[in-house]
C-alpha cells in the first residue's frame, strides 16, 4: 500500500512485472489509522490539507483470520527491509548459506545472509553460524572473567542493528564451584547492517559498467573474537576473520509518466 495513485500503480507494476495487487491509498487516510505516517517529509511529499502522507517503509505480516501477527517497520524513510530479510526473521532457516567460510583449530565458521544483491537503503541480515567441536564450548555474552564470543562488523558507512545471540545454556563447573552461560554444538549469530554508503564510499563501489543490473560487489568484513575451551583447559582468546559480498545495485530513478503524477511528485 503506497500513497500513489492508482494510475502510478498501475504503470509501476507493468514497469516491473508486478502480479500481487497494490493498494492505493492517495490521501494517506488507511495510512494514517494505522499510525504510520512519517513525520520526516520532505516539503515535496505534503498533501494539500498540509499534512504528511508518507508512509514509513514496512511490512505486516497477517495470518488468515486477519491478525496481525508481526510488523517489521524501518527507524527512518531510508530503512528499508527486504522481503527476504522479513522471511528469514519469520524463518530463520531460509538463510541462504553462502560459499564462504572459515576455519580455525577451535571453530568452524559458516557465512549466510538474507540477500546477496540489495540497492542504497536495504536492510541486509548477515548470520556466522558457528561449529564447536565435541566437548568444546565458548563464553555467552555477559560472561565475567572469560572472553565472551562476539561478533564485530567493520561497515563504512553502513550502519549496523544491534547482534543478535541466541539463547545460552548453563555449564557448571564442580570443582571451581561456578556456573557459566555458554555455547555448545552449533548456534548462529545474526545481525542487520543498512546500506547506506557514504558520499566517498559511493564513488569508490558504485561504478557500474553495465546499467542498473550489473552492480557492483562490496566487501562487509567483520571478526569472531572468542575463546575456546573444555572442560580441562581454556585455550587463549582467538579471533577469526570473515568476509561477506554484496553486490550493491544502482537505485532505479525512473519517474512515472507526467500525466499521472499527483501534485507531491512533480
Amino acid at each position: 500500500m503506497t500513497y500513489d495513485n492508482p494510475q502510478i500503480l498501475r504503470e509501476f507494476a507493468q514497469r516491473f512485472h508486478v502480479t500481487y495487487p497494490l493498494l492505493a491509498d492517495p490521501q494517506s487516510e488507511v495510512i494514517g489509522r494505522f499510525g504510520l505516517i512519517d513525520p520526516d517529509n520532505s516539503p515535496a511529499n505534503l498533501l494539500e490539507d498540509g499534512k504528511t502522507g508518507l508512509a514509513y517503509p514496512g511490512f505486516f505480516y497477517v495470518a488468515p483470520n486477519g491478525t496481525i501477527k508481526e510488523k517489521y517497520f524501518g527507524e527512518k524513510y531510508y530503512d528499508r527491509f527486504t522481503a527476504n530479510n522479513v522471511l528469514v526473521k519469520m524463518f530463520p532457516e531460509l538463510l541462504e548459506a553462502s560459499t564462504t567460510h572459515a576455519v580455525d583449530a577451535h571453530v568452524r565458521v559458516d557465512l549466510k545472509q538474507s540477500d546477496r544483491s540489495a540497492v542504497i537503503g536495504s536492510r541486509v541480515t548477515l548470520a556466522a553460524t558457528v561449529h564447536l567441536p565435541k566437548g568444546v564450548h565458548v563464553y555467552a555474552p555477559g560472561v565475567k572473567g572469560y572472553k565472551p564470543v562476539q561478533l564485530t562488523l567493520q561497515t563504512e558507512g553502513m550502519p549496523l542493528k544491534d547482534a543478535v545471540y541466541p539463547p545460552s545454556h548453563s555449564l557448571t563447573f564442580g570443582e571451581l564451584h561456578e556456573i557459566v552461560a555458554v555455547y555448545t554444538g552449533t548456534f548462529e549469530i545474526r545481525q542487520d547492517v543498512l546500506v547506506l554508503l557514504d558520499k566517498n564510499l559511493r564513488q569508490e563501489y558504485l561504478k557500474f559498467a553495465g546499467g542498473r543490473d550489473s552492480g557492483t560487489f562490496v566487501p562487509i568484513r567483520g571478526q569472531l573474537h572468542y575463546q575456546a575451551c573444555t572442560d580441562k583447559v581454556c585455550y587463549p582468546p582467538a579471533t577469526l576473520a570473515l568476509e561477506w559480498m554484496l553486490r550493491i545495485h544502482q537505485m532505479d530513478n525512473e519517474r512515472s509518466p507526467e500525466a499521472i503524477r499527483d501534485h507531491r511528485q512533480k
